[in-house]
């Protein structure tokens, strides 16, 4: 009986856990307002910089493919960004025009993507530059969707454990 009652208290206790986890359906959702073609403006540390950005849902509405303008020090790339069921993270993987391959994973919980203001998503990614070496990143990505824009702030953002300047990204629907 106590062990009945031990495993009761612990599917309770774990249940709403697992419920809490995202699905592909809650990413896609989350990120779909970034789905267009964007005027970027970018602040790295305290410098200022100007870009472009464009996404699209692909047909299947499972991933996007993205694509952004240099924005010193990063390169122009092109990424596929969509739901990995093996990790249940988002998953970007991107190649740049440097010749650099990365791959990002965003994670969150269910609840939290439903949100609109400051939500926060925990990114780890390993990058791979052309020269073969491996800089890997970690970082917090607050999210702030507006009628008129969407803000994307990156902080405790740290290269091979080194800190890095906080990073805020404005994108504008171009009219």
């Amino acid at each position: 009986m106590k062990r009945f009652l031990a495993f009761v208290a612990a599917y309770l206790v774990c249940a709403p856990v697992l419920a809490a986890e995202p699905t592909a359906d809650d990413y896609i959702r989350f990120f779909k307002p970034l789905a267009g073609d964007f005027t970027v403006k970018a602040k790295i540390g305290d410098k200022e910089f100007e870009a472009t950005s464009s996404a699209k849902l692909l047909a299947d509405k499972k991933c996007f493919v993205v694509t952004g303008s240099e924005v010193p020090p990063y390169p122009a790339f092109t990424s596929i960004d969509g739901y990995d069921p093996a990790a249940k993270k988002w998953k970007s993987t991107g190649y740049s025009t440097e010749g650099e391959l990365w791959v990002t994973y965003l994670s969150a919980s269910a609840e939290s993507l439903k949100g609109r203001k400051n939500v926060a998503l925990d990114a780890e990614q390993t990058q791979i530059k052309a020269d073969g070496s491996i800089v890997k990143w970690k970082s917090k990505w607050t999210y702030t969707f507006a009628a008129d824009k969407v803000v994307v702030t990156t902080t405790e953002q740290t290269r091979n454990g080194e800190k890095t300047p906080d990073e805020e990204w404005v994108y504008t629907p171009k009219k």
